[in-house]
């Protein structure tokens, strides 16, 4: 599929999967989050891959309203960034799945959630062990799913076994492998 095809009606499920090149993975997850927002959706940013302040700037930079999202940041603190920000929850470590089930929580119950985008699944990867962090992301799917939420993983498919990918989209109720990127 290419980006340019996709649409906000092709997430006709809970729990998507999207598969990209390792190249690609910052303008899908980019790219999702402004045609998602463009059709007045609202969401939590799941940031497992750069800094906030980083992420923060690109997004501004592809003019994404980041005013209308909520992120939940595991990798700043790592980093030494200690910003106190609303609508943002920096956790100390990516393994501290109790801090951020009660961030996503918290966000739940406070704000009007209608998506959850974890911008690399691969990169979260580089924090642990599969089956932990694969077992958490599930339950955080299934949690989106209780309060109406779509869950999206991104993930860059040549980094993953085969076997990776097939657990992954075990839990998916649809999956993409986007191949043509173009940024809008």
């Amino acid at each position: 599929m290419d980006m340019e095809d996709f649409s906000v009606s092709d997430l006709d499920g809970d729990v998507f999967l999207v598969l990209v090149d390792y190249n690609d993975f910052r303008d899908v997850a980019d790219c999702m989050t402004k045609k998602l927002q463009d059709n007045g959706l609202e969401g939590i940013f799941f940031n497992a891959d750069r800094d906030f302040s980083t992420l923060k700037n690109e997004l501004d930079y592809r003019d994404i309203d980041t005013r209308r999202l909520c992120f939940i940041d595991v990798v700043s603190k790592m980093r030494n960034t200690d910003e106190e920000l609303e609508r943002t929850k920096f956790i100390d470590s990516p393994t501290a799945y109790n801090d951020i089930n009660l961030a996503f929580s918290n966000f739940y119950q406070k704000e009007d959630i209608d998506f959850v985008l974890l911008d690399s699944f691969t990169s979260y990867l580089l924090y642990g062990d599969l089956r932990p962090i694969g077992n958490f992301v599930n339950k955080m799917a299934e949690k989106a799913k209780k309060f109406g939420a779509k869950f999206i993983i991104i993930a860059m498919e040549p980094q993953l076994e085969e076997k990776v990918v097939e657990k992954l989209e075990s839990i998916c109720d649809n999956s993409f492998d986007f191949d043509n990127i173009i940024y809008e």
